[in-house]
């Protein structure tokens, strides 16, 4: 679909939830330890087109006009959805839901954990086989050739998706897994390594960081203090770029760098009160991740 149409009724909003979970960043390194302890090798599946694939209920009606200049024969100025559309409030929930229904009616021996509702995990044909749903991509990781056959076979046929194969990028995180070959000839991991080398090249771009300067050897000046600044010192043309770095550091530092955690909650306090000062320290944080831009979070059996 194109071209998305906004033109959305609201019919049934006020008993319906309008959200899709995903799964906490815990859940996703848990699945990796377990690919690495039980020798499950993870694979990546996307849906193309998720929300258009999800089903609407049949106790549920959501209503869309037609696009200006088409004409009913009947004279009708809409009809009700079967399936959900991009910019409707409860598409997300439509698919969690359209989801959901194909793990349990084509994998009954998956449980849904408690922990973690976006995990499946089970037993099929006595080998351990776990599914990680984030809104439209599927991380599945089984020891078995024949198992991850019978998933490819099933989801292709339900839902137009893509393979990309082992899994290699997930949310803007490059994953490397290093494998090792048995004689059987079937392949197991022994390392995994994820890093954010692209994403912080991306970042130093958008917020004009000169890379080609001599990097900083720490993330911020040793005992660096900034004080509360009072009204007249605080500068709300920069309150918008200094809350993307902050938030954008935040990211990087909750997934592989806990290095610059610290540093990056400190000057979180600056978001409502921004001085050149903060997003100085922050530039500086960026420039130091760009210096160390090839450190990864490593997990491996030895």
């Amino acid at each position: 679909m194109r071209h998305q149409r906004r033109d959305m009724d609201r019919t049934f909003y006020e008993e319906a939830e309008t959200f899709a979970p995903t799964p906490q960043l815990t859940t996703f390194r848990l699945l990796l330890a377990l690919c690495l302890t039980h020798r499950l090798m993870p694979y990546h599946y996307d849906v193309s087109q998720a929300f258009l694939q999800a089903l609407v209920p049949e106790d549920e009606r959501y209503y869309v006009r037609f696009p200006k200049g088409y004409v009913h024969p009947l004279g009708y100025v809409g009809a009700y959805m079967k399936k959900a559309l991009y910019g409707h409030r409860t598409s997300g929930r439509l698919w969690s839901e359209t989801a959901h229904r194909f793990m349990t009616d084509r994998y009954p021996t998956l449980s849904r954990s408690t922990y973690d509702e976006c995990l499946y995990i089970g037993w099929i044909d006595g080998q351990l086989f776990i599914v990680l749903i984030y809104v439209d991509d599927f991380i599945v990781a089984c020891a078995d050739e024949r198992s991850r056959a019978r998933f490819h076979t099933d989801i292709m046929s339900t839902f137009q998706a893509t393979y990309s194969g082992v899994l290699n990028q997930f949310l803007q995180l490059r994953v490397d897994v290093q494998t090792e070959t048995l004689p059987t000839g079937e392949s197991y991991p022994t390392r995994i390594e994820l890093s954010h080398e692209r994403s912080i090249t991306d970042l130093c771009a958008k917020f004009s960081i000169d890379t080609d300067k001599q990097a900083p050897r720490s993330p911020m000046t040793e005992g660096l203090s900034l004080p509360i600044p009072p009204p007249d010192a605080i500068d709300r043309s920069i309150e918008t770029p200094l809350r993307s770095l902050i938030y954008s550091l935040l990211w990087l530092a909750r997934t592989v760098r806990p290095d610059i955690y610290y540093h990056v909650t400190y000057l979180a306090q600056f978001c409502h009160q921004p001085t050149v000062e903060a997003l100085t320290a922050a530039k500086r944080i960026l420039h130091y991740a760009y210096s160390t831009r090839d450190y990864t979070l490593a997990m491996a059996i030895y």
